[in-house]
């Protein structure tokens, strides 16, 4: 009952026991943009009385100037810094989320920068590192030392003449090989690339003159086997070198001078490798056509040495498969079955202990297969396997230095199954070699002076309890290059942990974090920082 005059008011304009008057309609008061959201009454006098949605008296006048001196209050708040106005806020919130993400990218470039850089020289260090176990394995195989002698009187006979013999003997004893073995990577890629623009130049010029498909596809096969003739004539040219390095490795030829004389490149020199390099040294019947140490680098050329980056070379020719990557889903990679690929499947053997090694380490990261992903997440594409009951996966750094311990063992443990697998034709490879060079004049040292073949260290020299001692010292020597694989991967962990807290911006306190939460970050970056959410799902 108390609400109907209101009601009334509302519907009609006026009470309904009022008589219509229609000066009341049109005027000012009725007609303006505020009365279609409220009511209005005439109170006989000069003012009129306005009325909200729910039926309350209200003043514009006043309401206008309430809102003028909160306005002022607000204003003299925010001069003295009791207050920030809603809109500065949103904005220096804006630059610090700008911030923090510009600051993440220009941290990650700068980080999988510096990865690249840490990389080459980790790998430099790993091959000189290496040199001198694979050495004492391949003098172990091709039976340089007796069987009666143990590991521990090799070492001790290994390195006593290098440390009497000055600095410079014992650098070139340590990095047996280095000198050729680094000069025939450098010059045989410089070769090739050479080779490479000449036979591409010349397909392109005979193109032109070309008017049929046909003709343009025999062109193309021609030249591809122009440019693998010329490979071969690289390889077989720079054969003095690898023939040379091997020699140092056995420790059959001296390890100064670094490279070989240059009459070895002559044919028609007395001490040139042609002379003996192509001759045949095992009288076997089946192999001795393959036996001489030319043919046999050639075809582990052709078998290993042109896999491609990242794929170890073991028989890359005879098999499709190939190690996938540390960071490969490996639900999704293809096992290969053993009745079409067998050497594929015991490859594959290989890798799946790799990755449950890796994966019982902690390694479960995965590269993310969203191709709607940005050019901005390049650094920051892997992904954990989700856990049970987890919404959303958390994303991980991608650069190349977060990856270089785990790329680093996943190498490793690949590249010791391939010695495993290449023990055999290595081997067969070494005594060719070293029986070779032993019925040449070459130089040689002292101590190769007094080996005849067949050695007296050989697996079946003395019969099956020679062959298990032999195999024995193998084994040992393969867990010396181990064990020094596992020493360099603590070494490189400490040393990429340490460079990742100190300069970028790895661990709970870092620069990033600091520039988000303080307003002199912010001034200092020239723009941002950004919300604590995108730190805490960041890893």
């Amino acid at each position: 009952m108390g609400r109907r005059q209101y009601l009334e008011r509302l519907a009609l304009g006026r009470s309904a026991y009022q008589n219509v008057d229609l000066e009341q309609q049109q005027s000012p008061a009725a007609t303006s943009p505020g009365s279609s959201s409220t009511a209005q009454e005439w109170t006989g006098h000069e003012y009129t009385q306005q009325y909200d949605s729910r039926g309350r008296p209200i003043n514009p006048a006043i309401d206008r100037f309430n809102a003028e001196q909160r306005r002022a209050q607000n204003e003299v708040l925010a001069l003295v810094g009791v207050v920030e106005r809603k809109d500065e806020t949103d904005h220096i919130n804006g630059l610090r989320y700008d911030a923090i993400q510009k600051a993440r990218r220009d941290l990650l470039a700068d980080e999988n920068e510096r990865g690249e850089l840490l990389d080459h020289a980790i790998f430099g260090c790993s091959f000189l590192l290496h040199l001198w176990p694979a050495a004492l394995r391949q003098r172990i195989q091709i039976g340089r030392y007796h069987t009666s002698r143990s590991l521990v009187d090799i070492l001790v006979t290994e390195w006593r003449q290098p440390w009497r013999g000055g600095t410079r003997l014992f650098l070139a004893s340590l990095f047996p090989g280095a000198g050729s073995t680094i000069a025939h990577h450098l010059v045989r890629f410089a070769l090739m690339m050479a080779a490479e623009q000449l036979t591409g130049e010349l397909q392109t010029r005979l193109s032109k003159k070309v008017e049929t498909r046909q003709t343009l596809r025999y062109l193309e096969l021609g030249t591809a086997w122009v440019f693998e003739a010329l490979l071969l004539a690289i390889d077989i040219g720079l054969l003095p070198l690898e023939y040379y390095a091997a020699t140092q490795m056995l420790g059959l030829a001296p390890a100064l001078p670094l490279f070989p004389s240059l009459q070895s490149y002559l044919p028609w020199h007395a001490e040139s490798f042609h002379n003996v390099g192509w001759k045949c040294v095992i009288s076997n019947r089946f192999i001795k056509n393959f036996a001489s140490p030319a043919a046999i680098l050639l075809v582990r050329k052709m078998l290993a040495y042109d896999a491609a980056d990242s794929v170890l070379p073991v028989f890359h020719l005879i098999t499709d498969f190939r190690f996938p990557e540390v960071d490969d889903d490996p639900s999704k990679v293809v096992v290969p079955k053993i009745r079409q690929d067998p050497l594929g499947w015991v490859l594959y053997q290989c890798y799946y202990i790799r990755s449950r090694f890796l994966q019982r380490s902690g390694w479960t990261l995965i590269k993310r297969d969203d191709p709607r992903r940005s050019r901005e997440d390049e650094y920051e594409m892997h992904t954990r396997t989700r856990a049970a009951g987890a919404t959303r996966d958390p994303i991980h750094r991608s650069t190349i230095m977060a990856q270089l311990p785990v790329q680093f063992l996943s190498d490793a443990i690949d590249s010791l199954f391939a010695r495993m697998l290449s023990l055999p034709f290595e081997a067969l490879m070494m005594r060719t070699i070293a029986t070779s060079f032993l019925a040449s004049s070459l130089p040689r040292t002292k101590h190769a002076s007094m080996l005849y073949a067949p050695f007296g260290g050989g697996p079946l020299t003395h019969g099956w309890s020679a062959a298990s001692q032999y195999a024995g010292r193998i084994g040992l020597s393969l867990a010396l290059t181990a064990s020094l694989d596992v020493v360099s991967f603590f070494g490189i962990y400490k040393l990429v942990r340490s460079l990742g807290i100190k300069y970028l911006d790895w661990g709970k306190r870092g620069k990033i974090g600091t520039c988000i939460y303080s307003e002199e970050g912010v001034e200092e970056r020239g723009s941002r920082d950004g919300p604590r959410e995108q730190l805490e799902g960041i890893h």
